[in-house]
């Protein structure tokens, strides 16, 4: 994903796999992202296994706010991707209105089978 700025308000961006494969990476390039209640990132919920993929993000400006979160992710059976970013500012703010706090991370979900990344 290639723009000069990148709004998301409660959306969701990524790369998604639910069964067998790997979702890929996902790498954004922008000159200002700004995440709000929003999802980034790549995931898998792969039963029979999948892996998810690298994120990697080149910006100016990265602001993730109001529980928003930058992932890679298994909920399944799969390896998480490695989560990058080249930034020379990033800003993390705020909860979500369900208490999750805004965040960056390579997580394998409780339940989930694989190795997390970077």
């Amino acid at each position: 994903l290639t723009a000069d700025s990148l709004t998301a308000n409660q959306a969701t961006v990524s790369t998604a796999t639910f069964g067998a494969g790997n979702s890929g990476r996902f790498i954004v390039d922008a000159k200002t992202i700004s995440l709000n209640e929003s999802f980034l990132g790549s995931v898998t919920f792969s039963p029979v296994g999948g892996n998810a993929g690298d994120v990697d993000i080149q910006t100016n400006s990265l602001v993730v706010t109001i529980g928003a979160q930058i992932f890679s992710l298994s909920g399944g059976i799969g390896n998480t991707g490695n989560v990058a970013i080249a930034a020379d500012m990033i800003t993390l703010r705020g909860t979500s209105a369900v208490g999750f706090p805004s965040g960056i991370g390579s997580t394998i979900l409780p339940g989930g089978q694989g190795d997390g990344g970077t």
